[in-house]
């Protein structure tokens, strides 16, 4: 029971980093032949780290599961703590190179969560699933 919960768990993860980079990615590639070079250099960016901070926290979740209570906070902080680091990077290159747009950067970072509320409101409404 316990294997096949964290399957679907994996599977749920995966699943949501596929569409949300692809949808990025997607709208990135119109934004580039539109002429917006910049915003859509910035838009992947930002995607590309928020992905990545989403699977460094789907990675650490399991891990604060089932440990004494000292331990599991530990491991979340020094989680949050990277994760925040990492995603000072994407801002910096944005900031400082202008080759990519700071703003369609920090836009970039909320992709995954931009798709996953899109996800549990819009398409869930569409496939019946009405519960949040």
């Amino acid at each position: 029971m316990k294997t096949e919960s964290i399957e679907r768990y994996w599977k749920y993860q995966r699943r949501i980093s596929k569409r949300a980079f692809g949808s990025s990615v997607l709208i990135g590639l119109i934004v580039f032949f539109v002429g917006y070079k910049s915003v859509a250099r910035g838009l992947l960016l930002g995607s590309m780290f928020s992905v990545l901070n989403f699977n460094v926290m789907a990675l650490v979740l399991p891990h604060q599961i089932g440990y004494q209570k000292r331990k599991a906070t530990v491991v979340a902080c020094a989680s949050l703590f990277g994760r925040l680091a990492m995603l000072a990077v994407p801002i910096a290159i944005g900031f400082y190179f202008e080759r990519f747009n700071l703003i369609s950067t920090i836009v970039g970072l909320f992709a995954v969560p931009l798709f996953l509320l899109f996800d549990r409101v819009i398409l869930a409404r569409i496939r019946g699933e009405y519960s949040l």
